[in-house]
């Protein structure tokens, strides 16, 4: 029995050693994980972290921690949107209120003056409040689309009792007016629709037949129910156009822009706009806001093609020439509207012949957006804008540039950190002082081919990609390692300094011409990387020996356990910390090899 008792206190001691030695492994580890950022950034301090059996676990404990803290950002990044969707919602509707009371205020006023030179300005009022109105609602809408909140929820309604809501919310428009607004309630009717979009889109038709209709009339609204559906019908008396009198033409204009009061190029078409109503002979006014909000902004890439053409849109070899755009990027919040209007505009003149290809453009992405330090939206309520021009006058304009490429993934939305700004400012300044480690040497020596070469190829790929963060950690990385070797010839520099020349302009051209190369880089072709440099044929490894680096050495890659063993045994500064000891364990895993003596 007591032999047992000693086995049990004997496994206890040796598991709570392993326990502690994982403990410090994972101290250790953890130390690692969150010196990575430091060590991209300010990889000068040159702190020595050691990896000990177990590492690898460990790592990835880190990681899928912070995989986990970027969930939780995503969450939050979620309500935040949420609560915005709500805020722009709640404003639109106060809005929207504010505007129908001053609206039929207006319009009652209308109804009292008489001055020509009053009534015209009056008529300019109720048009910015129009467009006030719409406006909001475009942005209200819009608002909801982005949030995925636009959906068709089919429930069931009484359509008659919302007609009659409808009507009720209407009637102040219709009766100052003069317009008698008439719907006599059905009974019940039970139908499955949407209990908000459905009354919107029969409100809508109702109040654009009220305001259009000729005064002292009236719009009847008539409900029919058929056996195999029902039918709304709304009828007013406004004048239309007589079918002899179609199609209506627009006038022809030699000034597109805006009229001086914002109103459409058509106002100063008057002789077009003052016309005779076709069913009293009384003067009228043909409507003249014609074109929707985001037209203007959705064709634009195809005047770039010949913007000087005074005799057409572009000229048409220009245009096949130019079009379609190979890749077109724009904002994450514009990416709905301008997709859809874009292409409408595009097809249209497709279809009558004016550009030859039938897409606006071959690829379209979109970039994400910077938030504030807070996490929220750039705004001057919150007072949370950060002014770009404060910036580049204390870090210049090369380290905001590489900081706004470095932040985070290109189609992200990310928050802005200072503390970001001034690393990427010291790696810049880093990479300055890469002029005064200058060699003799010419070309890309061996032992720094495949990191040159490694770095054009990721480099080269991720710009093609637009992940431009990854891309500027593969140049960090490509910066350390000439540190590490302690000089760097013209071409090593040279190559580097086109690689981050779209990243950093001004400094790369500075440095690139005071290394004495004539050419400026952006006449300098691209670099391409030589597939058969990235095959190394030595590797460096790090050995510890209980737990602590001793030695570092380059081996010969592909190499075998056993000789590996015998060559590391026998390395001068390794042998006084392994020489007459009991070696326990010999471990190779990758770059470190850590052996365990006694």
């Amino acid at each position: 029995m007591q032999w047992l008792i000693w086995l049990v206190v004997l496994l206890a001691a040796a598991l709570g050693g392993e326990l502690f030695h994982i403990c410090r492994q994972r101290r250790e580890l953890d130390r690692l994980s969150k010196s990575v950022e430091h060590f991209l950034l300010y990889p000068e301090d040159d702190i020595e972290e050691t990896l000990n059996e177990g590492a690898v676990a460990n790592l990835q404990n880190a990681f899928s921690e912070l995989t986990a803290q970027f969930s939780l950002m995503r969450a939050a990044s979620a309500h935040r949107e949420e609560e915005m969707t709500h805020f722009v919602e709640n404003i639109a509707h106060q809005i929207k209120n504010a505007a129908t009371a001053l609206q039929i205020r207006l319009d009652i006023l209308q109804m009292k003056l008489k001055l020509p030179d009053e009534v015209e300005a009056l008529k300019k009022s109720q048009l910015c409040m129009n467009r006030l109105t719409d406006e909001v609602d475009r942005v209200l809408k819009s608002s909801q689309l982005a949030s995925g909140k636009i959906t068709m929820v089919p429930e069931k309604i009484d359509l008659s009792e919302a007609i009659k809501e409808c009507c009720d919310e209407l009637s102040p428009l219709a009766e100052a007016r003069s317009v008698e607004l008439l719907f006599e309630p059905k009974n019940s009717i039970c139908i499955s629709a949407d209990a908000f979009w459905l009354p919107q889109a029969i409100s809508k038709i109702i109040k654009n037949a009220v305001e259009h209709t000729a005064r002292g009339t009236a719009v009847n609204v008539i409900i029919k129910d058929c056996i195999q559906n029902i039918e709304v019908r709304i009828e007013d008396h406004g004048a239309g156009i007589p079918e002899d009198e179609l199609p209506l033409k627009l006038p022809e204009l030699d000034d597109f822009r805006p009229a001086e009061d914002g109103s459409s190029a058509l106002a100063r078409a008057t002789e077009w706009i003052h016309t005779t109503c076709p069913k009293c002979g009384a003067p009228a006014e043909r409507e003249i806001d014609t074109m929707p909000n985001w037209a203007g902004s959705s064709w634009y890439y195809i005047r770039y093609c010949d913007p000087h053409n005074d005799t057409a849109i572009a000229d048409k070899a220009k245009l096949d020439y130019w079009l379609p755009v190979d890749w077109y990027n724009g904002g994450m919040e514009h990416t709905t509207l301008h997709l859809l209007y874009s292409r409408f505009w595009h097809k249209f003149l497709y279809d009558i012949g004016v550009v030859s290809c039938p897409e606006p453009y071959m690829k379209r992405t979109s970039h994400g957006m910077i938030l504030a330090e807070d996490g929220r939206k750039m705004s001057k309520s919150f007072g949370n804008v950060i002014n770009p021009d404060d910036l580049v006058n204390e870090y210049g304009a090369d380290t905001v540039r590489m900081y706004e490429m470095f932040i985070g993934a290109f189609d992200q939305t990310i928050p802005w950190s200072t503390a970001g700004v001034k690393g990427c400012r010291r790696f810049l300044e880093r990479v300055w002082r890469l002029q005064d480690m200058l060699t003799e040497g010419e070309g890309i020596r061996r032992e720094l081919a495949p990191a040159v070469h490694g770095c054009i190829k990721k480099v080269s790929e991720d710009y093609e990609r637009m992940k431009f963060n990854t891309a500027i950690a593969a140049m960090m990385s490509l910066v350390n390692d000439i540190y590490a070797k302690g000089d760097v010839t013209r071409d090593e520099l040279h190559t580097l300094l086109v690689l981050m020349n779209p990243v950093a302009p001004h400094i790369t051209e500075e440095m690139n011409s005071v290394i004495g190369f004539d050419k400026p880089i952006y006449e300098t072709e691209w670099p391409k990387f030589d597939e058969a440099a990235l095959v190394k044929d030595e590797m460096e490894i790090a050995v510890q020996i209980n737990g602590k680096v001793r030695a570092k050495m380059s081996i010969p890659v592909g190499m075998e356990t056993e000789a590996l063993r015998k060559l590391v045994l026998e390395n001068e500064e390794v042998l006084p910390w392994v020489e007459g000891k009991n070696i326990v364990k010999f471990i190779a895993v990758r770059n470190i090899v850590n052996i365990v003596v006694k």
